[in-house]
């Protein structure tokens, strides 16, 4: 990410920028809502990863994509979590399509 133009610096900003706020959006349902149990802590540390990962996406780190790419994992986990446990989020859906798309347009 050493040699991008105005247009991909800008891309990587409000992207990163929007990623942030969605996962945040998640964080806070999450810990509104959450029963006290070991899952619910791991799944707020995701999230925390979450927020991260698009944090250095708007400082235009080299490490983004790869913690993307593993970010889209990890909340794909956490939506199975959800479907298995029988718990409807459409912000959880959001933030996975998200990623996503995002993990994609970055490479």
């Amino acid at each position: 990410m050493e040699y991008l133009n105005k247009q991909q610096e800008n891309f990587c900003e409000n992207a990163g920028l929007v990623g942030v706020l969605i996962s945040t959006t998640c964080l806070i349902q999450h810990l509104v809502f959450m029963l006290p149990h070991w899952i619910s802590f791991t799944l707020v540390t995701i999230y925390i990863f979450c927020i991260i990962s698009f944090v250095l996406l708007m400082k235009k780190q080299h490490t983004s994509p790869l913690l993307l790419l593993i970010n889209s994992a990890l909340i794909f986990i956490v939506e199975v979590l959800m479907i298995i446990e029988l718990a409807f989020s459409p912000v959880i859906i959001i933030l996975l399509i998200y990623v996503i798309v995002i993990t994609v347009l970055l490479y």
